[in-house]
C-alpha cells in the first residue's frame, strides 16, 4: 500500500464471496507503475508470520465490528439457513473468527498459490488511456504467450470509446 501512495494513488481492496478486488485511482502517467505493482502482488506477495498475524487481527476486528449490526445478522442468518454452515456461501465472507485465529502462514501460502494467478485475474482499466499500449503492458507484465487477439482489442477499443464518449450511447436500459 505504501508504494501505491508514493505514486499518489488511492488504493483499497475488498473481498466478496467469489472475488477479491484491488482498486487504485491515479494519474494516467502512473498506469504502468500501478500495473507493475499489481502483477508483483499477484506473483510475489510477501507471506510471512508478521504479515499473516497482522492481517488476522484486521480481519477479526472487522468480523467483530459487524456482529452487532442488524443487517449483518439478517444477512448471515439468511445465508446460513440457505447454504448451511459447511459451504462457502453459508460462511461469513471473512471467515469465522475461530478459523481466522487458526490460520497459518502455510495455509495462507496454499490459498495464495491456488487462487492468485494470472488465469484467475481480471484487469479493468478505465480512463483516458492508450488501449493498445495498456494491453501490451498487461500481456508483457503477466508473461502471456498469446497476447490479446485483434478481435478482443477491437471490442475493448469500442468499450473504451463508449465509456469516454457517453453522448454516443443513444438508449439506456435499466434492469430492476
Amino acid at each position: 500500500m505504501r508504494l501505491f501512495h508514493l505514486l499518489g494513488a488511492e488504493s483499497n481492496a475488498y473481498t466478496s464471496y467469489d472475488v477479491t478486488v484491488f482498486h487504485e485511482i491515479a494519474e494516467r502517467d502512473k498506469l504502468l507503475h500501478l500495473l507493475t505493482l499489481e502483477v508483483d502482488r499477484l506473483n510475489g506477495a510477501l507471506i510471512d508470520s508478521e504479515h499473516v498475524e497482522s492481517e488476522k487481527d484486521v480481519v477479526i476486528s472487522e468480523l467483530m465490528g459487524h456482529e452487532g449490526k442488524p443487517n449483518y445478522q439478517l444477512h448471515r442468518s439468511l445465508m446460513l439457513s440457505t447454504f448451511g454452515s459447511e459451504r462457502g456461501y453459508g460462511l461469513p465472507i471473512g471467515g469465522r473468527i475461530e478459523d481466522v485465529k487458526a490460520l497459518t502462514v502455510n495455509l495462507t501460502r496454499q490459498h495464495y498459490e491456488k487462487f492468485y494467478k494470472p488465469e484467475n485475474t481480471a484487469i479493468v482499466v478505465v480512463g483516458d488511456i492508450d488501449t493498445k499500449q495498456t494491453i501490451d503492458w498487461v500481456n508483457n507484465l503477466l508473461g502471456f504467450k498469446q497476447p490479446v487477439s485483434q478481435n478482443q482489442l477491437q471490442h475493448l477499443a469500442l468499450w473504451h470509446l463508449l465509456v469516454f464518449n457517453p453522448e454516443l450511447i443513444t438508449t439506456r436500459t435499466n434492469v430492476l
